[in-house]
Parts: structure tokens; C-alpha cells; sequence
């Protein structure tokens, strides 16, 4: 189950980093737009709306940590954990350490907020429109 998750997190991660240096390319031949500064890092959101404590998968956390932080350093730019509720607390208390540094990253926002975090004129995550 946890390689299963883990496969799945990759592929995301390697798609997200094509597109990447795909707009890079983009903007190396003079086709670059406004947002073309924001296009080098990688904006990471959890929908944490439903968590409960038998979710909590430490691999999987410790996975994560090691794509972003290891192989792919400073892609991520902003982790945006939306609706967190009471009970995501203790595994936060965890991950927190882990992270060091990059935990200043982390934002905990609400739904509603989510919007913000992107460029005018970006499409939104269908899970997240008003």
C-alpha cells in the first residue's frame, strides 16, 4: 500500500518537474509571462480535509520529505496544508523536526484560501473552487 502511494507521489513529482523545465525551456526562448519567475518551484498542497489519525503514514511523510528536500532541492516553494483539523496536530508535532528548516514553508490555511496562492488567471484544483 505504502509503495503503491509512494509510485504515485513520484510520478506526480516527476510530471510537476517536466512541466517545470518545460516552461523554463519556454522562457529561455523569449516566450516567457508574468508568471514565469513562479514557474521554477513547485506549490505543494494536502487536502487534509477528512483526516484522521489512521491516515498518518510516517513513510510516506519521510518519503516526501526526501523527494522535495534531497533530490529535487529547492523546488518546493510554498506546502500549503488546507483544513488541517485538531487531530493532524500529533503528526505535524512529528514531521516538523524532520523537515527542519523547510518547515517555514508550510502554510495551514483554510479551502476558501487556496485561490490566493496562485497567479491570477490560473485554474484551480477542481476540489478547490468556491
Amino acid at each position: 500500500e505504502v509503495l503503491a502511494a509512494q509510485r504515485v507521489m513520484q510520478t506526480l513529482i516527476d510530471d510537476a518537474v517536466a512541466e517545470l523545465e518545460a516552461q523554463n525551456h519556454k522562457s529561455s526562448r523569449g516566450e516567457s509571462d508574468e508568471n514565469s519567475v513562479q514557474s521554477e518551484c513547485v506549490l505543494g498542497i494536502m487536502d487534509l480535509r477528512g483526516f484522521r489519525l489512521p491516515n498518518a503514514d510516517p513513510k510516506l511523510a519521510n518519503f516526501l520529505v526526501d523527494c522535495f528536500f534531497k533530490y529535487y532541492p529547492k523546488r518546493m516553494n510554498e506546502m500549503l496544508l488546507v483544513d488541517a483539523p485538531f487531530v493532524f496536530r500529533p503528526t505535524w508535532l512529528i514531521v516538523k523536526p524532520v523537515l527542519g528548516k523547510y518547515s517555514s514553508i508550510v502554510r495551514f490555511i483554510s479551502a476558501d484560501k487556496v485561490g490566493s496562492y496562485f497567479p491570477s488567471g490560473t485554474p484551480l484544483p477542481p476540489d478547490f473552487h468556491n
